[in-house]
């Protein structure tokens, strides 16, 4: 495709396969993974001038979606942060999320739809998921996903936009919904109430992790842990199977908005409002690093290979206006 002809589809806001534009490119040579022993070099060395409210990974290997509120998305190669293609071109998105194969995403605007889209074909199915700014979940096989969002419940859907069930999540609130990598659990955070683990194949209520006001949530790459941010600035490990609490720890910040386990599962970012980046080793919940931090840092993702960190944020009270994301590495000189 020529670069008019590129112009001319995003002009029009035509949708195309994610493939037609470009490809991640890799680096020259392999990137140190960010580790406790190497996390004291971690030094800043790129800023992208991008108001992300949330990073994404996917659609596709290598590649990383910026979500800009009520703007398209932002799709990256995570290697150099080489812009790819936008998706939702022209539309106003404020939850964005990708399956695993990266053959479908979905979007939301500030409403109470999700537009699920086929990548290959470009059909989309619009559903109406209810609650308000209903965020998106995927299950692992790509055949399921789950929509939350303000309200009471969660639902499970399938590809064709049928719904299968509701999960009732308590207090009506913020719900995030995940799925771990096997497929076979849900984890629901809740701003207003517990987080709650839920069997996906039945919908039936596995364990409430009581602990209120959850933000940002997540399994460990193996499935075994569930960690999650809370309004307090605390951030506790949970034992996925026991339901039980593992370790619990103060973030140092007046809140916990964002969470990330790297590739390896033997580090956990956490981040939020008025407090320090901090990288813990999960065995304990010890803290590695703490890294300086504007100060409200929304969104925090490593690349897919682990080299780099990625946090999102603005200076506090000043909102989007400011926020940019800054690019944490080791200094291997491999970024120019």
């Amino acid at each position: 495709m020529t670069r008019f002809q590129f112009a001319l589809v995003s002009f029009l806001g035509i949708a195309l396969p994610p493939y037609t534009f470009a490809a991640p490119r890799l680096p020259e040579k392999p990137r140190m993974a960010i580790s406790a022993t190497n996390a004291e070099k971690l030094k800043p060395i790129r800023e992208l001038e991008v108001s992300a409210h949330r990073i994404v990974r996917g659609p596709a290997h290598g590649e990383l979606s910026f979500v800009c509120w009520e703007k398209s998305v932002e799709v990256v190669s995570d290697s150099d942060f080489r812009p790819l293609r936008k998706l939702a071109n022209g539309k106003r998105v404020v939850q964005f999320s990708s399956s695993r194969d990266a053959s479908h995403f979905a979007w939301g605007e500030n409403s109470t739809g999700v537009v699920l889209q086929n990548v290959s074909t470009g059909k989309t199915v619009e559903i109406n998921a209810e609650n308000s700014q209903p965020n998106t979940a995927f299950h692992p096989d790509g055949k399921l996903f789950a929509t939350g969002g303000y309200g009471t419940h969660v639902k499970l859907w399938d590809l064709a936009g049928g719904a299968i069930r509701e999960m009732d999540c308590g207090t009506k609130g913020g719900l995030w919904p995940i799925f771990s990598r096997d497929g076979k659990t849900l984890a629901v955070g809740n701003r207003n109430d517990d987080a709650r683990l839920f069997e996906v194949s039945t919908g039936k209520l596995l364990h409430t992790l009581p602990k209120k006001w959850t933000q940002e949530l997540a399994f460990s790459p193996d499935g075994k842990k569930l960690a999650v941010g809370y309004v307090d600035g605390t951030i506790s490990l949970w034992d996925v199977a026991k339901g039980e609490l593992l370790h619990a720890k103060v973030s140092g910040g007046t809140e916990v908005c964002t969470l990330d386990w790297s590739p390896k599962g033997d580090l956990l970012v956490t981040a939020g409002l008025a407090g320090k980046i901090v990288i813990w080793d999960p065995r304990e919940l010890t803290i590695v690093r703490q890294l300086d931090a504007p100060g409200w840092v929304i969104s925090t993702k490593f690349t897919a290979d682990g080299s780099r960190l990625l946090c999102s944020g603005a200076q506090e009270g000043t909102g989007k206006v400011d926020r940019k994301i800054v690019v944490w590495g080791l200094p291997d000189g491999t970024d120019k």
